[in-house]
């Protein structure tokens, strides 16, 4: 048995192709002239919501219009601009029941409309995908072209918990019909913060 194993890995080996080389970043489809605007059109086409908004004075107005408009009495935020409606702790159990989260991210990918967000160490990794609704504050300056430019500039050198989200959550089932919010929130919206 350990001979015929040998012989099938020394078989694949020699088959085994180099790996390709990466292309760089400088040809020309690496870099979108208008990160925002493609960014938008992506995440919208991953069903979610890009909403712009002009100042952090006005992140709370516009939290505070979300959660009217999707039925959300509770609303937890991570953001200091934004106050939360009902307390906050790092037990995961308390997220249940949390109709909008309100969280930051680090970064955007123009590419496919995703954001990073981490826990920041201030919540329970609950608060991703429990909530029916997540409300993200992203910088427009924060947005990159593609994910070889966002993955650069992630540190992973604390622990903790971080992810990238494009859209709400979704799943198709084997008679392909698409369902949104299956296994985590029903809507995804970018509050999209300043000029780029």
């Amino acid at each position: 048995m350990a001979a015929a194993r040998e012989e099938i890995l020394a078989a694949l080996a020699k088959r085994t192709m180099a790996p390709a080389e990466h292309p760089g970043s400088e040809g020309p489809w690496q870099s979108f002239r208008d990160r925002v605007a493609i960014f938008r059109e992506r995440l919208e086409a991953a069903a979610g919501e890009c909403v712009p908004v002009a100042d952090e004075g006005r992140l709370a107005e516009a939290v505070a219009a979300i959660a009217r408009e999707r039925s959300a009495s509770r609303v937890l935020s991570l953001v200091a601009a934004v106050r939360s409606i009902g307390a906050a702790s790092r037990d995961p159990h308390d997220v249940d029941g949390v109709g909008l989260a309100v969280l930051e991210a680090q970064l955007g990918v123009a590419e496919n409309g995703a954001v990073w967000i981490t826990d920041g160490g201030l919540a329970p990794r609950s608060v991703f995908s429990l909530p029916e609704h997540l409300v993200v504050v992203l910088r427009a300056g924060a947005i990159v072209d593609q994910m070889h430019d966002a993955y650069a500039r992630l540190s992973f050198s604390e622990r903790g918990f971080g992810c990238f989200l494009s859209g709400p959550s979704k799943t198709a089932d084997i008679e392909q019909s698409l369902v949104i919010g299956a296994h985590g929130a029903r809507t995804l919206t970018v509050l999209l913060l300043g000029d780029a």
